[in-house]
């Protein structure tokens, strides 16, 4: 399977209906004291989705999906 289709079916920034494949920009992660964080990334946010190089796909949804 690609990765646009992997990102579709199982990335939750994927855009659906009349938004689809455009990013949602969503990122989060944990600081040293394990608090999550949480952020709008407008570098990805409102734009085509690239699966390659999005931080967010190759370390939440692909683990996710093996």
């Amino acid at each position: 399977m690609n990765e646009k289709v992997i990102a579709k079916k199982s990335c939750a920034n994927y855009g659906k209906s009349e938004r689809a494949g455009i990013c949602g920009g969503s990122f989060f992660k944990r600081d040293e004291d394990g608090r999550l964080i949480y952020w709008i990334d407008e570098e990805y946010h409102n734009k085509e989705c690239e699966p390659k190089d999005c931080p967010y796909f190759k370390n939440i949804v692909l683990p996710g999906v093996k």
